[in-house]
């Protein structure tokens, strides 16, 4: 992703359209190579099946608890969409960046991301998910509420190191939600239909990567402050919600230290907003 980004970054430093074509046509191979990967996947078929036809999705939509993180999750995902949507129009219209530099500043994100994603998560151990969850989203609202006011504040040189300063914001809201989110999604749903549980749960990212486009650019069209107001307060209805849904929520759900935990799956990768 980080690469992808410099490379967008390259070709719009060129003027034309010769590039993004031939991205076009090179991803068309990358794809079908994706694709060819994926059908060697073994599709093993086991687990408690017969459980799962009579339970299904009555049970995850009949979960309360479960329903609320998931909701909680939808509106903190606009805050995870808004970079590669929103953000890139606002820093070279609002900010004045040159348009290449927009691709850069999502590529110091990513590799923030990538090197201190793992460190990040054991430390998000000590605290309660749906709190550690929540911090990551007041986080988030912080590094907002300084995009807002970065066009009043700062022009020409110094508009880049301002930029780079509240990315890095950003992304440590970012780091401190995302593997307690994540733990949270996981560990609340029952064994025996967690597949069921985790497909309702990216529900949360698919509707809203669906309905961002629309509201983003509406809300781009509004004005420089609007955006970031209203994904501000999205963002903390979100963390408000987990902070409820804890009394709720198992204790085993809640403390990633719980001795009574159950073992977590091999991977959690279906929930990232980073999918």
């Amino acid at each position: 992703m980080g690469c992808g980004s410099l490379a967008a970054a390259g070709m719009l430093a060129v003027n034309g359209s010769t590039g993004f074509i031939i991205a076009a046509e090179a991803l068309t191979v990358v794809f079908v190579a994706a694709a060819a990967l994926v059908a060697r996947i073994p599709n093993i078929r086991g687990g408690n099946r017969l459980s799962q036809k009579h339970d299904g999705y009555r049970q995850v939509l009949a979960d309360r608890p479960y329903l609320l993180i998931t909701a909680a999750n939808f509106l903190i995902a606009f805050g995870y969409t808004t970079q590669a949507m929103a953000l890139p129009v606002f820093l070279t219209r609002d900010v004045a960046l040159p348009d290449a530099l927009a691709g850069a500043v999502f590529a110091v994100n990513t590799a923030l991301v990538a090197g201190l994603g793992v460190p990040a998560a054991r430390l998000a151990l000590r605290a309660r998910r749906t709190r550690g969850a929540a911090l990551g989203a007041a986080v988030f609202a912080l590094s907002f509420a300084a995009f807002a006011v970065l066009p009043q504040l700062v022009s020409g040189p110094d508009a880049l190191a301002a930029v780079l300063a509240v990315a890095v914001l950003y992304t440590a809201g970012e780091l401190i939600h995302s593997a307690p989110s994540q733990g949270l999604s996981v560990q609340a749903a029952p064994d025996h239909l967690r597949g069921r549980y985790l497909s309702v749960y990216q529900l949360s990212w698919s509707v809203c990567r669906t309905v961002a486009p629309m509201l983003l650019g509406f809300l781009l069209d509004a004005g420089p402050w609007h955006l970031w107001a209203v994904l501000a307060l999205l963002v903390l209805t979100g963390a408000a919600i987990l902070l409820c849904a804890e009394r709720s929520l198992p204790t085993h759900t809640v403390t990633a230290n719980h001795t009574a935990a159950p073992p977590a799956p091999t991977t959690t990768s279906a929930t990232s907003g980073r999918d």
